[in-house]
């Protein structure tokens, strides 16, 4: 009876333990890496978050990571396959294979969040502040610059 104490015991700490590699043996997961830029070139910098999502469109859980002031993320421990490097609460995203034993490189681009300028309406600097906070959606900005332009608001 205590030696099947013993051989169960050592079982349970050998699971805890997580996978088992063999000195020499074939690396089963890879890596990503990458920086995200603005399409200014510049680094998107701290504060926004990725999520990897796979090729059915789920995002993987335990996946996502905060981007350093750099621009930069990493993810470790990825199954090999074809994977999608999205920024949280934006379209910017960039495709990505996953090859055992490797890390992957995938910068992502966004665009700049527009800026408000001198001589704008309230209204149109408020679709400015909306449009960086959603995303950077383009095409309300345009639409209110548009309306400035031709005098309606």
């Amino acid at each position: 009876m205590k030696r099947l104490t013993a051989v169960v015991a050592a079982l349970a700490l050998i699971g805890a333990m997580g996978p088992i590699r063999l000195a020499g043996a074939a690396a089963l997961t890879g890596g990503i890496r990458g920086v995200v830029l603005e399409n200014t070139g510049r680094p998107l910098g701290a504060g926004a978050r990725v999520q990897l999502v796979n090729s059915r469109g789920i995002a993987v859980t335990g996946k996502n990571a905060l981007v350093s002031t750099d621009g930069g993320y990493a993810f470790a421990d990825v199954d090999p396959g074809v994977y999608t490097v999205q920024v949280v609460g934006g379209t910017a995203m960039t495709v990505v294979n996953v090859v055992a034993g490797k890390v992957s490189l995938a910068n992502v681009t966004v665009a700049a969040a527009p800026q408000a300028k001198a001589g704008m309406s309230t209204t149109t600097k408020w679709l400015i502040a909306l449009a960086a906070i959603g995303g950077g959606t383009a095409v309300g900005v345009w639409a209110a610059n548009r309306n400035d332009a031709s005098g309606s608001q």
